[in-house]
């Protein structure tokens, strides 16, 4: 009202600007799907009052004449301001980021969570079949003292008498010179029912064992005293020396018959140390009794004959000078300390080996000694009692080093010790008598022993 508060007259917009209820404008209606038109002059249509009805901004014309202000009346609806969309708003665009946000974090977690779990089960199966793989090794093991890898072969000593020199097993085979047991049970009633003498040597070349003849005379002379001190008929003597016994053509089956060289020497009634002095052809060295005690292929074989029946008490040694003297009264010419044969034979891999890889391939023959020592010692046997006291002695790493006897984070002597207790059978399945001195069985597979208590064994 322009002047003194006098209101307009309806219809009359006079010379002053029509003040707008709503704010729209003409481009507001058109897209409201309204239209607008202009009014007469002076006039708004009589609807700028009307609830349902706006006007649009007023154009204003200075006419001279009339001062008329020209206002435009639209048909659309007055349309009232809207409240802020929230999930348009700021605060509603942060929440939908943290809610997207953690969404991602969520599955994040879970597909970590999943891939961890896949690679803890994945982690166990191996585990498992790493646990698998070494108690097979331990029970090949066991099984490498109760069966033959290999048959044994023997040659009767009145035979070997006439050969002038050591011949290689496969000139006698063929000559039909030897006696072959192809089968654990075999072989075990030839020992018990025929003397056997074990003769161990070292190798006084690489190609050869005794080049030059040295060895075969004392083993001879050996085997004729040991039959005057038995009181064996020469012509009943049976006697294994390894280039007569195992093949040396063939690597294949040399090294199967030389996994079952615990067994040969464990069976033999009696052995046989032959160590004259004289010289390695290759190495120029003096090889006589100490440089044999060194080697770690004879340690291994009077650790097999030491674990069973008379033990050290059945092992002489053959020097070409005295005779044959029996290992526990033998001393060294020089005058110096004699060996320590028990404990020197119980550490095979601190001997000394022309190649070091063979260490690897003794391992399971080693563990198959041990596993007998455990066996009879716990029925009494004295001579494995003997070498169980020996070894417990010693450090440990002395006897089983780990580089050798940790298999895929398992100790191998430790969970041969605890499959002894869970294979162990009764005193019925013994098969008494299997061994000269002892009873060791390879029923099923198993040891004939009472072996409870083994796996708490500590060093």
């Amino acid at each position: 009202a322009p002047d003194g508060d006098a209101p307009l007259e309806q219809g009359v917009a006079g010379e002053w600007e029509v003040l707008l209820r709503c704010p729209v404008d003409g481009a507001d209606c058109a897209q409201a799907g309204g239209t607008c038109s202009a009014s007469p002059a002076g006039q708004a249509g009589g609807i700028l009052f009307e609830e349902s009805s706006c006007l649009c901004p007023a154009e204003r014309r200075d006419d001279a004449a009339s001062r008329v202000v020209q206002s435009f009346a639209c048909d659309c609806p007055c349309t009232p301001e809207q409240p802020e969309d929230f999930l348009t708003s700021v605060a509603g665009t942060l929440l939908l980021v943290a809610l997207g946000l953690s969404v991602f974090l969520s599955a994040l977690a879970c597909w970590g969570l999943l891939r961890c779990y896949r690679g803890l089960q994945r982690a166990l199966i191996a585990r498992q079949k790493q646990e698998e793989a070494a108690r097979d090794r331990v029970h090949d093991a066991i099984l490498s003292v109760v069966e033959l890898r290999h048959p044994a072969a023997f040659v009767a000593f009145d035979r070997l008498r006439t050969h002038g020199a050591l011949l290689p097993h496969e000139t006698l085979r063929d000559r039909g010179e030897l006696t072959i047991l192809d089968s654990h049970p075999a072989f075990m009633a030839f020992v018990r029912d025929r003397p056997t003498v074990f003769c161990s040597h070292q190798w006084l070349a690489w190609d050869s064992p005794d080049p030059n003849n040295v060895h075969y005379p004392a083993i001879l002379a050996a085997c004729e005293r040991l039959c005057e001190l038995e009181g064996v008929p020469p012509d009943e003597l049976y006697v294994w020396v390894d280039y007569v016994s195992i093949p040396q053509a063939n690597e294949y089956l040399k090294w199967n018959s030389i996994g079952s060289l615990g067994t040969y020497a464990s069976a033999c009634r009696y052995f046989v140390v032959v160590a004259p002095p004289t010289v390695h052809t290759d190495t120029g060295m003096l090889a006589d009794e100490a440089s044999y005690a060194r080697r770690g292929w004879v340690r291994l074989e009077q650790w097999a004959h030491l674990c069973v029946g008379r033990g050290l008490h059945s092992m002489y040694f053959a020097d070409g000078v005295v005779g044959l003297t029996p290992l526990g009264e033998w001393r060294p010419h020089s005058g110096g300390a004699p060996p320590d044969w028990l404990a020197d034979a119980t550490r095979v891999f601190e001997g000394d080996f022309t190649l070091d890889e063979d260490r690897l391939k003794i391992v399971d023959t080693v563990l198959g000694l041990w596993a007998m020592v455990l066996s009879l010692s716990r029925q009494g046997d004295s001579a494995a009692a003997e070498v169980h006291e020996v070894v417990m002695r010693q450090p440990r790493g002395t006897v089983f080093p780990p580089k050798y006897f940790n298999m895929l984070g398992h100790d191998l002597p430790t969970l041969l010790a605890a499959t002894l207790d869970e294979e162990r059978t009764d005193d019925s399945d013994l098969g008494a008598g299997s061994y000269p001195g002892g009873a060791w069985s390879a029923r099923s597979g198993r040891l004939g022993s009472p072996t409870s208590g083994l796996s708490t064994l500590k060093w």
